[in-house]
């Protein structure tokens, strides 16, 4: 029974996208304030692809690639390095939006606005067309299909959370019609398979 409760309560589809969203935006977001921590001093890693990056516990160095990208259009640095942190703030923003959803999921304190939800997956979406523009005035076609990638599973992300919501108000109704005594199957047992919530 605790095993059930387990899958059915706390590993719910939906709390794995929060998770997997939560930890792409949050780290997203922090590598641009941490790159190049842990670097060795004229280290270089060299990748398939021909790029060079110095060795260390970050991801791309995204300033670089910016400052290179606006140098390309005739732009001042200090342009690029705003760009940078103003897309980090905003990530981190983002990442904390489903952190808190993810917690309010798991711990069921309280259902959390689907304004909120609807701001976490529209501002990722709204995130994505940003860096795909950027791609295309930029000429970056690898970047293009990496985020054109994640703009689609993001859409995708979203009409699952969608239909689990439109689903799961559709079950309510029909439970709230239930008269005492008498019991809907389907309704019944939509709700026992699929939403097997606290407080639901």
């Amino acid at each position: 029974m605790k095993i059930r409760r387990l899958f059915d309560f706390y590993l719910q589809e939906v709390n794995f996208i929060y998770l997997f969203w939560a930890m792409f935006w949050t780290l997203n977001g922090l590598d641009k304030f941490f790159v190049r921590v842990g670097a060795e001093p004229g280290s270089v890693c060299y990748f398939a692809d021909g790029r060079e990056t110095p060795c260390g516990w970050f991801g791309t160095d995204r300033a670089d690639q910016i400052h290179a990208y606006f140098d390309k259009l005739l732009l001042p640095d200090w342009m690029g390095a705003v760009t940078v942190y103003a897309f980090a703030v905003m990530e981190l923003a983002l990442g904390a939006l489903f952190i808190w959803m993810l917690l309010k999921s798991v711990f069921a304190t309280s259902n959390v606005s689907h304004m909120i939800h609807r701001l976490a997956f529209k501002g990722s979406v709204l995130m994505f067309l940003l860096f795909s523009t950027g791609d295309i005035l930029f000429g970056d076609r690898r970047e293009l299909w990496e985020h054109g990638t994640f703009l689609v599973l993001v859409i995708i992300t979203f009409g699952v959370y969608a239909y689990r919501d439109e689903l799961r108000g559709q079950v309510v109704r029909d439970l709230q019609n239930v008269t005492p005594g008498s019991t809907t199957p389907r309704a019944s047992t939509i709700y026992r398979s699929e939403f097997h919530k606290k407080g639901d």
